[in-house]
């Protein structure tokens, strides 16, 4: 079964530091990263490029999205959907950084 962890982000620091990274650190020492079972990705708000390239170094796809809506609250439910659909994923789960990965 193909699976992935989403979440959209954009270039706020304070989400992308206190939030995001310590997640995904955490979910590092796990076996669904450390065994492979699933992905992990963003939708990719306007990132900066080193943020692109720190998640490449650590294996978490970027992808483009669907830009259906001008708002984020929006466009990212649209865009999991793409997502879904385009790269074959059965179970995805669908987190707000700044809602569940609390600092």
């Amino acid at each position: 079964m193909k699976r992935i962890i989403l979440t959209p982000l954009d270039n706020n620091n304070t989400i992308w530091y206190d939030q995001f990274l310590p997640f995904i650190l955490s979910l590092q020492k796990t076996d669904f990263y450390t065994e492979k079972k699933g992905d992990i990705g963003v939708l990719d708000y306007d990132l900066f490029l080193e943020k692109k390239a720190v998640l490449e170094k650590n294996n978490i796809f970027c992808f483009t999205p669907y830009h259906c809506y001008s708002e984020m609250l929006l466009d990212r439910h649209i865009s999991i959907a793409d997502i879904a659909d385009k790269y074959a994923y059965e179970q995805i789960t669908f987190y707000d950084a700044d809602i569940c990965f609390p600092s």
